[in-house]
């Protein structure tokens, strides 16, 4: 008959010891089993020897197995812990059918019909980010994608944090291995995406400022050749800088006044816009029509910004600084020089402190036209809806807040906004 009993012995000296805990006597299927219950109370060893006895009549004890596993493991030093976890888990995931190899996953993702279509540039960031963590996942025994666990996703987060990117950038790169864990699901045998645990950080966006108006006057009778004909488009049509070096010429209308885009930010959801020209820019559009009778309106420039939007980001930062407007601040963020003397550091094995450097933050660039734009607007007193209409605002939420502006109410805004001077030759 079952039944827990404290253990008694006697000592060198004769005396009589009992144990703190209770043990279970019992027996399944002619078998006679005496284990201890690790329960000081009578009631719960008594749970405890139940549930001995219903894992060995199951015929294979897992519960039970596991339970000793993990009582084992915690009585290990923390670090060893951590290691042999990892292990186990490894060795269990292993006899998954449905297997997806670390250096396939890539190749995979861009194949699956389930992903988002992000946009050449978009695609370029998720690889290079696909790439740091498979450099990190492989350092640490992972070969296969479904034997990555939620612990190990925190530690990479840990990890991302500690490399001094922007909150945005953590919280982006998290967000893409979420969603390519959750695509990849069923291909890779995943049972439980382990980046479903809240990582997201709070963070302050870095965004530009618009330009003062003293500003706008200084850099717009500044610019001259390309610069002067793109600071025209940005103030006047509030579009982003590679919507605008990549502005086809048939995509302006001179008789009804119209530009009809379809913004490469939300291109995904085939969202037109059409921004009614300001009699400056329809100027300055005439001349530069003139001048290039190709299919774009800036085809240099186009080219060099799809290679790397950089290049022509620096030219206009250079720009500002010569016009004396300080574009930068000092940001939380690690730069490249920290992270070259960081790894070597790490390669001569140096002790003390580690190098620290902090990143310069832009504040100023082609995109603060587009803020100038939106501010010129409310100065104006420019129907918002008007306004989200004519920047192309990417958020449905607030989209439903307003009815649709109409091509007649957008020609009255822009027709408000007032006229800065292009002294700049062409």
């Amino acid at each position: 008959m079952p039944q827990v009993f404290k253990r008694e012995w006697k000592t060198k000296d004769r005396e009589t010891r009992t144990s703190d805990v209770y043990y279970a006597r019992f027996q399944v299927n002619g078998k006679d089993y005496i284990r201890s219950t690790r329960e000081t109370k009578k009631t719960a060893a008594e749970k405890v020897m139940r549930e001995m006895i219903a894992e060995e009549k199951d015929g294979d004890g897992v519960t039970l197995h596991l339970k000793r596993l993990e009582f084992a493991v915690n009585r290990l030093p923390e670090p060893e812990q951590s290691k042999q976890r990892r292990q186990i888990a490894s060795r269990l995931l292993g006899g998954i059918e449905q297997k997806l190899a670390m250096n396939m996953v890539w190749a995979v993702w861009l194949k699956s019909p389930n992903k988002r279509k992000p946009g050449p540039k978009t695609l370029k960031n998720y690889a290079g980010r696909w790439e740091r963590f498979e450099t990190w996942a492989t350092g640490k025994g992972i070969k296969y994608l479904h034997q990555m666990t939620p612990a190990q996703a925190q530690e990479y987060a840990a990890d991302l944090m500690q490399s001094g990117i922007s909150m945005s950038t953590y919280n982006t790169h998290l967000a893409l291995l979420r969603g390519l864990f959750k695509t990849l699901r069923l291909v890779a045998g995943i049972e439980e995406n382990p980046w479903m645990d809240d990582l997201k950080q709070e963070s302050t966006p870095e965004t530009r400022r618009n330009l003062t108006t003293e500003e706008l006057q200084t850099v717009c009778a500044a610019a001259t050749g390309i610069l002067r004909y793109l600071f025209a488009l940005g103030l006047y049509t509030g579009m982003r800088l590679g919507d605008c070096v990549c502005l086809r010429g048939d995509a302006i209308d001179f008789e009804t006044g119209i530009i009809t885009v379809m913004p490469m930010k939300t291109r995904r959801k085939k969202k037109v816009i059409r921004i009614p020209l300001h009699p400056v820019l329809d100027g300055i559009l005439h001349e530069l029509r003139e001048d290039s009778a190709g299919e774009f309106l800036f085809p240099e420039e186009q080219a060099l910004y799809l290679k790397d939007p950089s290049n022509l980001s620096k030219r206009i930062q250079k720009f500002y600084t010569g016009c004396k407007i300080q574009t930068q601040k000092t940001g939380t963020g690690k730069t490249d020089e920290y992270k070259a003397d960081l790894k070597a550091w790490k390669k001569d094995g140096r002790k003390g402190d580690k190098p620290t450097y902090t990143r310069a933050v832009v504040e100023v660039g082609f995109h603060s036209l587009r803020h100038s734009f939106v501010s010129l607007c409310a100065a104006n007193r420019v129907p918002q809806v008007a306004v989200m209409e004519l920047v192309g605002h990417g958020s449905p939420a607030m989209n439903r807040l307003y009815s649709h502006a109409g091509d007649e109410q957008k020609i009255k805004a822009i027709a408000a906004l007032p006229s800065v001077s292009f002294e700049g030759e062409s």
